[in-house]
């Protein structure tokens, strides 16, 4: 089975220039940012020139203490630096029609209050640790599964590339775990909350997974608040974008 990852769009990146995000329109670009009074709207994809924008937009507005986003995900490290900086400001996360990926993994659950508006959801599908997951469920050691789908991703993103690019890619890939690592014990998140899907989502052929309230407060995803009708999700909305709820 194969199940492309977060870290190996990454590598795709440095070799391409190019990135894949989920959906498209405005995710498949860098984020929108802009500030009004006391909130800071986020819309489109996290990467390296989005964190900067957000972090000279946030140095130079002291006041914000909110943030509306809607992202379908991007690169694995700007979206954790984005995610500190919105938990070391205390800020409350508000998510208006799709966090995804990177989003949900380090920017949601780092908001002070979260909150998932109506015809919204969050939606998970995997993180840098989630190779071991994938690797064991394929019967192979993880640096055969990385590599491989290492291979896969530069085949497709570029006809230029040799074993040197997958072993330094597979390199950086391993650099980035304990920057991960260490943001979910700043926050205090349990990470299976972004691996426990997995085996699902290849089962099942969904893009990805979303939690009740409930279930993600067992992962310490703590107030979380939901604006739509009924209980979070809103079936309608995970089928209309490949959701399962697990």
């Amino acid at each position: 089975m194969r199940i492309a990852i977060i870290a190996i769009v990454a590598a795709a990146i440095a070799i391409a220039g190019v990135s894949l995000f989920l959906y498209g329109g405005p995710f498949g670009h860098s984020g929108s940012i802009h500030v009004q009074g006391d909130t800071i709207y986020y819309n489109g994809g996290i990467d390296e020139p989005s964190y900067q924008k957000f972090s000279q937009i946030m140095e130079e507005n002291p006041s914000v203490s909110k943030m509306v986003i809607n992202s379908g995900g991007g690169d694995t490290q700007s979206g954790i630096k984005i995610g500190t900086l919105v938990y070391e400001r205390g800020m409350d996360v508000k998510v208006e029609e799709i966090c995804f990926s990177s989003c949900a993994n380090y920017v949601f659950v780092s908001g002070s209050e979260k909150i998932i508006g109506k015809n919204s959801f969050v939606g998970w599908h995997g993180s840098e640790s989630q190779t071991e997951v994938l690797a064991e469920l394929d019967g192979v050691s993880n640096e055969e599964y990385l590599k491989s789908e290492l291979r896969d991703a530069l085949s497709e993103a570029s006809p230029f590339w040799s074993e040197a690019d997958v072993e330094r890619e597979y390199q950086r890939v391993l650099s980035g775990l304990p920057a991960e690592a260490a943001f979910f014990d700043l926050i205090g998140l349990d990470k299976q909350v972004t691996l426990n899907g997995l085996e699902h989502i290849i089962e099942m052929g969904c893009v990805g997974w979303t939690h009740t309230i409930e279930d993600m407060q067992s992962y310490n995803i703590q107030n979380v608040s939901y604006e739509g009708e009924g209980t979070y999700p809103d079936p309608q909305i995970l089928e209309q974008y490949g959701i399962c709820r697990i």
